[in-house]
């Protein structure tokens, strides 16, 4: 009795260590949200796939003084933690507008984006880097990544009731210049 309880006992550990090197197989960029550390497949640009789109070839980076145009957003800051480069954006969710709507960075650089919701309480949604987070009214939210892969990712809103809207904006993650 007691070998076939230990012989069930090693055959259920292999097969769960079996289950999580699987798991751990399909993961394959880090993202970092609200600080933390996140595994979420690659998006590509394949038909069906509504978040990430390729970067358009007329964007520009924009920095702290630079003056930005239409929905574009200038970062506040701009600085380097842990060799990192961290541009910090803010924008709100009002009337239905995600104001400023683009934010730009490049590959390997991280995003530091407050959002604050003025008007209603709004679950803001990034599938790409596994954000789904809800921001209440009168309220703001810091949300982080690092963005390792150049695209133009799309960021949603809608109001926490689950009303569909037509508040979007983007991420726009620019290929590093060659040097």
């Amino acid at each position: 009795m007691m070998k076939k309880k230990t012989l069930f006992i090693i055959g259920g550990l292999i097969i769960l260590l079996v289950i999580i090197f699987l798991v751990s197989q399909f993961k394959k960029t880090n993202f970092s949200v609200n600080n933390q550390n996140l595994q979420t497949k690659e998006k590509t640009s394949e038909v069906g796939n509504l978040t990430k789109f390729n970067t358009p070839s007329d964007v520009r980076v924009l920095d702290v003084n630079d003056e930005p145009k239409g929905d574009e957003a200038a970062p506040y800051k701009v600085d380097v933690e842990n060799g990192r480069k961290v541009r910090y954006f803010k924008a709100k969710i009002e009337n239905g507008q995600l104001t400023p709507a683009e934010f730009i960075l490049y590959e390997g650089e991280e995003i530091e984006l407050t959002i604050a919701a003025i008007d209603n309480d709004y679950v803001v949604i990034q599938p790409d880097v596994g954000l789904k987070t809800t921001i209440k009214k009168d309220r703001e939210v810091n949300i982080r990544y690092l963005m390792s892969i150049s695209g133009k990712y799309l960021i949603s809103a809608e109001l926490t009731n689950g009303s569909k809207t037509d508040i979007k904006g983007y991420i726009t993650v620019v290929p590093k210049p060659s040097k």
